[in-house]
């Protein structure tokens, strides 16, 4: 698998185990949260996921804001942080004027891909359910607690069905096994409910 530049909004749970499977395969991470006391602990000690699953992460590209990405070439742009703080984040990252990039949407919520929508072209949005949790422990520290696979990823348009494909295929080689969903919204009714 080659090496690909990824951003991750967000360093809560979902955020930090991403994050941390993906390092861990050899991609080049770049994690973004507000909280600097999060930021702080993973840049000096590392992001550690304990709990059902056991994986240690260095994240040397931990930043306290989106603006810090400016100029950084990002292939994917994971965003993990909360429903109602997407339309802030998608407005800072629209700043970035990344054309090439994918925006996946990778949190809870319904219709979370159409706000993402409204910042940037369809063809460039995705979306993941995600069937797995944790809880931050202590700064740096993610208790993952269940994992239940398969994830689930779709496209917004169906120009873009094979890159979902693609993005399915790499997160299940990084070991979140991920599935391309033709019904996402099926997907993301059925997680809510």
């Amino acid at each position: 698998m080659s090496k690909i530049k990824i951003g991750v909004i967000g360093a809560g749970p979902v955020g930090s185990i991403l994050s941390a499977y993906l390092v861990n395969s050899g991609h080049e991470v770049y994690l973004v949260d507000i909280l600097s006391h999060l930021i702080d602990a993973i840049r000096e000690k590392g992001l550690q996921i304990v709990g059902v699953e056991k994986l240690f992460a260095r994240i040397t590209n931990a930043y306290t804001s989106i603006d810090q990405l400016k100029g950084i070439e990002l292939d994917q742009i994971y965003v993990c942080a909360k429903a109602i703080d997407l339309p802030g984040a998608s407005k800072q990252l629209q700043k970035l004027k990344l054309e090439k990039t994918c925006y996946i949407s990778f949190q809870n919520g319904i219709d979370n891909e159409d706000v993402l929508s409204n910042y940037f072209p369809c063809e460039n949005v995705f979306r993941g359910v995600i069937n797995y949790a944790g809880m931050i422990t202590r700064p740096g520290v993610v208790k993952m607690t269940f994992s239940h696979p398969p994830n689930y990823i779709g496209a917004c348009t169906s120009e873009s069905v094979e890159t979902a494909k693609s993005l399915a295929q790499l997160l299940s080689k990084i070991g979140l096994e991920t599935k391309y969903s033709e019904t996402i919204k099926k997907e993301e009714w059925r997680k809510s409910i």
